[in-house]
């Protein structure tokens, strides 16, 4: 069993490789748009616990499918965010809350069928956490999802890396904002997110 110490040298290796496969599934270049079938009953191979969720936007990017935040360069330490978060079971869906002191995130998901890859999902997403140093450095960065004034949730869509694995990776829409302790923030319409085993 790992320690936590070893887990975390092991967390910038599994977020480059989060982010390589990523590109893969939402790129043409991977071979194509996948067939999925519908199957709204599907068994995402999740387990309760400890969960990664790692939520990165873009300051440039000539991807449509992930718009560049605005104003590019905000804030000073990036768009992106490391965080922890426990998942739990409730009734029909899977229901992600960042650890005590972390945020206030919280993420609701579902299957939503199969694909030749592995397991679809759908939910949505709100609250905000800040950046726990998971990298081995402290960054001055926190993300906030949906609207705070309209109260509504972003939402998102993702697939699991294979039919037994319990990393996902896909993408969330709506107002998601990055901001730091200087008051400097960017707005992104989509971004990038994955979840996995902690």
């Amino acid at each position: 069993m790992k320690t936590r110490s070893s887990a975390h040298s092991t967390i910038e290796g599994r977020s480059l490789a989060v982010l390589l496969w990523c590109s893969c599934v939402f790129a043409a270049a991977c071979g194509g748009q996948s067939a999925t079938q519908p199957d709204s009953s599907a068994v995402v191979p999740l387990a309760a616990g400890q969960q990664l969720l790692t939520l990165g936007g873009f300051s440039v990017s000539f991807d449509p499918t992930f718009p560049t935040c605005t104003p590019p360069g905000q804030p000073r330490d990036g768009t992106s965010v490391n965080t922890v978060v426990a998942l739990t079971k409730e009734g029909g869906e899977w229901v992600a809350r960042s650890a005590p002191g972390t945020g206030s995130v919280e993420l609701r998901l579902r299957g939503t069928g199969r694909s030749v890859r592995g397991y679809l999902v759908s939910g949505t997403v709100t609250g905000s956490a800040r950046d726990m140093g998971l990298m081995g450095i402290i960054r001055d960065v926190s993300v906030s999802l949906g609207s705070a004034s309209s109260g509504e949730a972003a939402t998102f869509d993702g697939e699991t890396a294979s039919p037994s694995s319990s990393l996902i990776v896909g993408r969330v829409t709506g107002t998601v904002r990055f901001s730091d302790s200087q008051g400097h923030s960017s707005t992104c319409s989509q971004v990038q997110w994955s979840m996995q085993p902690y």
